[in-house]
């Protein structure tokens, strides 16, 4: 099981958006299915609970690029039933997502991770170094990236952006779109043997 923590950055200087965060993650990106919701457990700090490893990095990709969060997964064994409210989870999952969000903070790339298992660093150097790559694409080359991974060609996608397929080669590979979907189609299995 995955539990992620987030915490808002600045939040003393902007809107709490707690409140949003289930509406922005599960209503308007409807690939996510955490076994539990976010909700809010302290201050600027809300969990959920994910149980596969696709919808927690589909998620993890979505909270990077908005730019707002301090992201800590931890993995390991959640005790069992689960209850309703997320915030009253136990579990090693939970205390490792409590660790992990707090050395995110601490992050350049605001994402930690952590597990008992060996590849708890690799997953983490990996984690640090595609959520970096994310925050920094620009808008009009996640939306490039966006339509290659639909299937559409390059020469489409210039159709459909109304520009030229030499600016959405360059888009693809300034935001280095092929190289992070395979480490993810790589990080995803790894995942899974952590479940």
């Amino acid at each position: 099981m995955f539990v992620m923590t987030v915490d808002q950055r600045n939040s003393s200087k902007n809107d709490d958006l707690i409140p949003y965060l289930e509406h922005e993650l599960l209503q308007e990106n409807t690939a996510i299915h955490p076994l539990r919701g976010f909700q809010r457990t302290a201050g600027d700090e809300a969990q959920a609970v994910f149980d596969d490893p696709h919808d927690l990095l589909t998620a993890t990709l979505f909270l990077s690029r908005q730019g707002r969060w301090h992201l800590g997964i931890g993995s390991g064994e959640i005790e069992k039933p689960l209850p309703e409210n997320t915030r009253e989870g136990r579990g090693a999952a939970f205390v490792h997502a409590r660790k992990a969000v707090e050395r995110a903070k601490k992050s350049t790339a605001h994402i930690a991770f952590e597990s008992n298992s060996r590849y708890s660093n690799l997953i983490e150097a990996t984690l640090q170094l595609l959520m970096s790559i994310e925050e920094d694409r620009n808008d009009s080359w996640q939306q490039a990236g966006e339509l290659y991974s639909q299937g559409f060609t390059q020469k489409e996608i210039a159709q459909k952006l109304d520009t030229y397929q030499s600016a959405v080669s360059r888009s693809l590979k300034l935001g280095h779109w092929k190289e992070t979907r395979r480490i993810l189609s790589e990080l995803e299995p790894l995942l899974a043997e952590e479940v």
